[in-house]
């Protein structure tokens, strides 16, 4: 979601983070678990909803721009010949309130060379967002969005010798895509108890092959829109209810003129029946219907439970069903990736899951907040990439699957907040239970460490990451030779370091920082035949007016 708002393409169903603008990010929030009672199909395992920085009051102008440069490959046999890569940006927006109407104008520019052979990016962005206070009562945000990029595909690697080359027949392949979005969101408070919210969205994605020669072309549109009502008739009670419906448009060479619609309609009711309990339970009834597929329906409820027994001391439970209906390019993709047939799969199923979680926080003093819970999904037509019995690639439902997993945060805050530090772990069991095997691309451990020291102006700060070594790949690829060295792959270790100054505080509109990210140069894969990227350095300047 970008400001509460669905933000997937019609076509590949996939989320397109470079066309949100990162420079006007306020915060991202993250609701796990299956989350379709509220947001619907796509929600399967959770919700991801960035908010975007609220109109400023006063006239503020900020100016940002960043320069790096990747270091050089690690091994000799690794050097292409590409010199050194470099990557840039600039961006500029400016935010200002005149009477009833606030506006805030963002545009910017990035650049990268890429530190892998046919891997380059050109991206231009555009940001428009206006409020206008129709009175104490009503209010309209209207936003535009837009993204205009030229990039290179790297699929995967030639082998492991020349690990950062594509494959001959990949040389000069690539992306031309623009795409743009209109949304808008009227609030109307009816009462102190009652308030009124309509939003909806267009979403229009073109993007088309580089090379002449594939031809590849698509065009997809998608139309959403929604009524929700929130009623809080005491200070105990809160009760949200509304209506959805969706339209999609595709025309693409490589999926067919398709098209879908769906509805819906949803409550959910939250009560504090305590002081010290606080129960949430909701249900939503989705109906989606996607070309020739057969068309699917499903009742998702919702029930969490929050118990405060003492004051920092915080245990929940919670409980949901989600469901995701296939994307377009899921089922009727029909291509061909170097030299090996990908096949539309038009019996493709909706996944479906159940997902169940028990845990708790303690906050200890004023230093530090520890969390940990217990969590299991279960899914029913997972959908996974896979083959045909002919051996050609097509994505099919995996009948049952299940990820069972523990986590746990620490986050510890000494000497008067002047050091943060923030370390999380996660095991995770992965089971394709069909196959009675690992599901793919999942590692077991995960864990993270994180620390920020301030000291006047200046900060400092590192992140480490470790993820296990993946049990499962595409080992067809690997077996049928398409991607040789396919097998290759490492736990991963990833350092990045940061060092910063504010001069804000000293009158001065400018805070500075130097990245360095992947800082020992762990060469590492997350994707099968994929080098991630390697050690580079960035400096970032930005100036607030």
């Amino acid at each position: 979601l970008v400001d509460g708002i669905p933000f997937i393409t019609g076509d590949t169903g996939e989320i397109n983070f470079e066309t949100i603008p990162i420079g006007q990010v306020e915060r991202i929030e993250v609701v796990k678990g299956a989350s379709s009672a509220l947001y619907g199909s796509s929600a399967l395992g959770g919700v991801v909803n960035v908010i975007t920085r609220p109109i400023a009051e006063a006239p503020e102008t900020r100016i940002r721009t960043f320069g790096g440069f990747y270091s050089a490959p690690s091994y000799t046999q690794w050097n292409w010949g590409g010199g050194t890569r470099y990557l840039s940006g600039l961006s500029i927006s400016h935010a200002q309130t005149i009477d009833k109407l606030g506006f805030l104008v963002y545009g910017a520019r990035s650049a990268d060379d890429g530190y892998r052979q046919n891997d380059f990016r050109r991206r231009y962005n555009g940001f428009l967002k206006m409020k206008y206070d129709l009175s104490a009562y009503d209010a309209l945000t209207m936003t535009f969005n837009i993204l205009d990029q030229r990039r290179a595909s790297f699929l995967y690697w030639k082998d492991l010798s020349n690990a950062l080359v594509p494959p001959d027949n990949q040389q000069g392949d690539g992306v031309q895509s623009t795409r743009f979005s209109l949304s808008g969101l009227y609030n109307h408070i009816v009462s102190d108890e009652l308030l009124l919210t309509f939003k909806g969205i267009w979403f229009r994605n073109r993007w088309s092959s580089i090379l002449d020669s594939l031809g590849d072309v698509s065009t997809s549109h998608v139309a959403r829109a929604e009524f929700q009502g929130t009623w809080t008739p005491d200070a105990s009670t809160v009760l949200t209810f509304g209506v959805e419906g969706n339209l999609d448009r595709v025309h693409a060479s490589l999926f067919g003129v398709r098209s879908g619609w769906g509805t819906a309609v949803y409550t959910q009711y939250e009560r504090k029946l305590l002081e010290n309990l606080r129960v949430t339970i909701g249900a939503r009834y989705d109906f989606q219907d996607l070309d020739s597929l057969e068309s699917d329906s499903q009742i998702n409820p919702k029930a969490g439970i929050v118990y405060t027994p003492v004051a920092g001391t915080a245990l929940r439970a919670s409980f949901g069903r989600g469901f995701r209906t296939p994307s377009v390019a899921e089922a009727f993709v029909t291509t061909n990736v170097g030299g090996f047939p990908i096949v539309p799969n038009p019996n493709l199923k909706t996944e479906r899951s159940y997902s169940y979680e028990i845990g708790g926080s303690q906050i200890m003093g004023s230093a530090a907040v520890l969390d940990a819970a217990l969590f299991e999904t279960d899914f029913s037509n997972l959908i996974e990439t896979g083959f045909d019995a002919l051996g050609r690639g097509q994505f099919s439902n995996i009948t049952k699957a299940r990820i069972r997993g523990f986590e746990s945060s620490l986050k510890l805050g000494l000497f008067n907040s002047s050091l943060l530090l923030d370390l999380s772990y996660t095991y995770l069991s992965p089971k394709d239970q069909t196959k009675n095997d690992e599901l793919k691309y999942r590692p077991r451990h995960l864990f993270s460490a994180g620390g920020v020291v301030r000291f006047g102006a200046f900060n400092a700060g590192v992140d480490f990451r470790y993820l296990s070594r993946v049990e499962r790949i595409d080992e067809e690829f690997v077996q049928l030779g398409i991607i040789k060295d396919g097998d290759q792959r490492v736990p991963i270790y990833v350092t990045d370091l940061r060092l910063g100054a504010d001069f804000t505080a000293m009158n001065f509109p400018l805070t500075v920082s130097l990245n360095i990210n992947n800082l020992f140069q762990y060469n590492y894969v997350e994707l099968i035949g994929n080098i991630a990227p390697l050690r580079n350095v960035v400096l970032v300047l930005e100036a607030r007016l």
